[in-house]
């Protein structure tokens, strides 16, 4: 473990909530959390998150609509800090299965949801903000996970590859800007 991520699990106290999507991230998140020990509560998404990835941990199933069932199940399992991990493909919104708080956030998430993907789901995190939650990014949460500085192979970029590696940055932070990539 790095001693970034050993100060920062010591840090912090509480229960970390996973918002579990689809695919290993979620797993690999609670795992390195646990890791660290500190404890973890997933709370998996039905139809995405398979229940077989999430047995070893404590967790419970929610609706993409039930908000409020979601903030409920989050606050009694001690999560004062969320992270969200996990394919999860937009939905229809018509078929959500909604909760009270679900319903009265649905025209500002509808809202959120033409501008883009990145107005969704900052519409979202505000939501879970906005009740106390405070969201971190996993790579707050799960340190391990991410790539060591520098190359990653025997050979590194060159002085001949710094204007390519310029024009890849500024494409990217365009993307980025634009909500298309």
């Amino acid at each position: 473990p790095s001693p970034k991520t050993t100060d920062r699990a010591m840090a912090v106290q509480g229960t970390l909530g996973i918002v579990a999507g689809a695919g290993e991230l979620p797993i690999a998140i609670a795992q390195g959390t646990r890791a660290h020990g500190r404890g973890v509560f997933l709370l998996a998404l039905e139809g995405i998150a398979k229940p077989a990835d999430v047995e070893a941990f404590p967790h419970a199933f929610v609706s993409l609509g039930e908000l409020g069932k979601a903030i409920r199940l989050l606050k009694e399992a001690g999560c004062a800090e969320i992270t969200l991990a996990g394919k999860v493909a937009r939905p229809e919104f018509a078929k959500l299965k909604l909760d009270a708080r679900g319903a009265l956030a649905l025209p500002r998430v509808m809202a959120a949801a033409v501008k883009g993907d990145d107005a969704l789901l900052r519409t979202l995190l505000g939501i879970f903000e906005s009740e106390g939650l405070r969201v971190v990014g996993s790579e707050e949460t799960a340190h391990e996970l991410l790539a060591p500085l520098g190359p990653l192979g025997r050979i590194g970029p060159g002085e001949d590859d710094d204007a390519d590696i310029l024009q890849a940055i500024a494409v990217v932070m365009a993307m980025g800007a634009l909500d298309i990539g």
